[in-house]
């Protein structure tokens, strides 16, 4: 995934190796990278025998988060040289994932390739806009205006049985395609959350509340009450996306890797962040789970803290530094996002990419991807939902909160 040996011509890969080189040559240090397809095993594992062989561990959201409370990872605070106020740091992954003080996992461009790449985005086609007299966008963007409003509005009247078949399906026109899953995280770019933390900073259960339910009620209503929306409760994103590819889609839910697929297309696309509940909120936009966050294992000697904190916190802002304009500008190629507004899209949606603790810390009885339940099963009303995984809920994520007060 990381570490390359060589320049390679690739501009991506070389900015990746010019990163690490830098730091090397900086703190006269060599960075390796041992990729493995067990990384939780591996830990617990080397926690065990007391195997320090690794400063440093990679993984997914999720994967990571959940090892939290096995004990294996060192309070990021206690590393000096890490400054999480600086650009290269995500400090909304930071607030969200600190629990009473303690922080056991930092998000920031250290990786940047992997995390721009494992985020929910939206894609528009230029040229439907021109036909349909639409506006681009970014201005609204710009104003803050960007809302689900604002999305529900410019859809309106892109519809068309293009096949003249009497049925609307993959082969038409929409002025939106999406999965559930894709949907639901509008849950969080509108500014909801699962948990909220007491007074202490610890989290609790903080879902269902009046304006949680009229947020869903307007999700609901785009979703399966707006003719110009295609929400495919299959879950298949590629195929959703081949529609767009197409040509017969004015917005598309996706990640950026599907990029190279829209290169030879024969129409214009932007690229847009996720829209706002409310205007007077802020942008936040969402990872996938396939996200990635660093940890440092317990197992390491706090005698060379400071040894990885520094080479930590170099290798994250020489990421800022190269990794950040390479990708942008490989990109920002072809048919896709030629304009300036396209690189300011993609800071503003890096830029304020947050996490949830309880969606971050979902397993089995968490509430993570609530929304998406509800949506997959269509249903209107989430209030007895709610109620009966409401008790279940709670106990799971006072496990978390248990571990936090049990150790210093």
């Amino acid at each position: 995934m990381w570490i390359h040996e060589e320049i390679t011509g690739e501009p991506v890969d070389d900015a990746i190796y010019t990163q690490v080189e830098t730091v090397e040559d900086r703190l006269n240090v060599k960075v390796t990278y041992e990729p493995t397809n067990d990384v939780e095993l591996n830990l617990i594992n080397g926690a065990s025998a007391g195997d320090n062989s690794y400063a440093l561990v990679i993984h997914s959201n999720q994967g990571l988060a959940n090892l939290v409370t096995r004990n294996l990872f060192v309070d990021l605070n206690k590393l000096e040289d890490i400054d999480f106020t600086q650009p290269w740091w995500n400090k909304s992954y930071k607030d969200k994932l600190t629990i009473a003080g303690k922080t056991y996992c930092g998000f920031g461009d250290l990786f940047f390739e992997a995390a721009i790449n494992n985020v929910h985005l939206m894609y528009f086609n230029k040229d439907k806009c021109s036909d349909y007299n639409i506006p681009y966008p970014y201005q609204a963007v710009y104003d803050g205006k960007w809302t689900m409003d604002y999305l529900m509005t410019m859809v309106q009247g892109v519809h068309q049985d293009l096949n003249g078949d009497g049925i609307y399906d993959e082969n038409d026109e929409w002025g939106l395609v999406q999965s559930p899953i894709q949907s639901a995280v509008m849950y969080y770019t509108g500014g909801f959350s699962t948990m909220s933390f007491d007074e202490e900073g610890y989290p609790y259960l903080d879902m269902y509340s009046e304006a949680f339910v009229n947020f869903y009620d307007k999700l609901y209503q785009l979703d399966y009450k707006t003719d110009e929306i295609w929400t495919n409760t299959q879950e298949q994103e590629d195929a959703n996306f081949q529609m767009f590819v197409n040509g017969n889609v004015l917005l598309s839910s996706h990640f950026l890797t599907v990029t190279p697929t829209l290169r030879a297309v024969e129409f214009e696309v932007g690229i847009l962040p996720y829209p706002k509940y409310e205007e007077s909120a802020d942008y936040i936009n969402w990872p996938t789970g396939g996200n990635f966050l660093l940890a440092v294992p317990s197992v390491n000697d706090p005698d060379d803290y400071t040894f990885i904190g520094s080479v930590t916190e170099a290798l994250a802002s020489q990421g800022h530094r190269f990794v950040r304009p390479a990708l942008y500008n490989v990109t920002l190629q072809g048919k896709l996002a030629r304009d300036p507004e396209s690189a300011d899209m993609l800071d503003l949606i890096f830029d304020t990419m947050s996490v949830d603790f309880g969606w971050i810390h979902n397993g089995d009885g968490g509430t993570g991807w609530f929304v998406n339940t509800c949506l997959m099963a269509k249903l209107a009303n989430i209030t007895s939902f709610y109620q009966k995984i409401e008790g279940r809920a709670s106990k799971y994520y006072q496990g978390s909160v248990d571990f936090c007060r049990s150790i210093d």
